[in-house]
């Protein structure tokens, strides 16, 4: 991530307005969709569940009181500071500054991955290969990892449900076995995501 960009992203996140942002107006569609989606896929609680760019952890909160175990990390100190706050004696809940290019998990430690954010940011497909890399890499071989990236107007939600046969070549093009489900997530103008026999190639370089 070029410096530039990454002090803005920090500028941005220092506001604090993504505390609340999924409790209201288009948030709370994005959030309800979403909890849908997710619960698809999820082994059954008290399933370890690694929230990577998980933001002020709106999730991670939601995870909790579903009787899951989460590990929750965000690049933003400000974000880890808010869910310590909101989590305070909540147990099996736990918190860190992290990078999702390089996480501090421990390889096979987590049952499913949750990436609903780093991708946004990341604007080099060299970044995002090695943020998904990392996913795969603390999951377990069965586990699911489920990401949500832009390309251009189109939001798409994603879920590797039964392992991986091969390192992920980028956003836009993996290789997955079994079964995929891909979803449209809040945007008007999102009509379809692409299963891996016709993934379009990758977003950018």
């Amino acid at each position: 991530m070029e410096d530039a960009h990454q002090a803005e992203l920090h500028e941005h996140y220092a506001r604090g307005e993504e505390r609340g942002r999924l409790a209201e107006g288009h948030g709370r569609l994005e959030f309800a969709r979403t909890t849908e989606i997710i619960l698809r896929r999820l082994p059954a609680a008290p399933a370890l569940v690694a929230d990577i760019g998980g933001g002020p952890g709106r999730y991670a909160l939601w995870l909790a009181g579903l009787g899951y175990r989460v590990e929750h990390r965000d690049l933003v100190p400000l974000h880890v500071r808010q869910l310590r706050e909101d989590a305070d004696g909540i147990a099996g809940l736990r918190t860190a500054v992290s990078d999702a290019r390089d996480l501090d998990l421990a390889d096979a430690s987590v049952d499913a991955v949750l990436l609903l954010g780093p991708l946004y940011h990341l604007r080099r497909r060299a970044e995002r290969v090695r943020a998904l890399g990392e996913a795969r890499r603390v999951v377990q071989p069965a586990g699911p990892v489920s990401w949500s990236a832009w390309k251009g107007r189109l939001s798409c939600w994603l879920t590797w449900p039964n392992g991986w046969t091969t390192r992920p070549r980028g956003p836009w093009s993996w290789t997955a076995p079994g079964p995929w489900s891909g979803y449209p997530n809040c945007s008007a103008s999102a009509r379809t995501c692409w299963p891996p026999a016709s993934a379009p190639g990758e977003a950018g370089q």
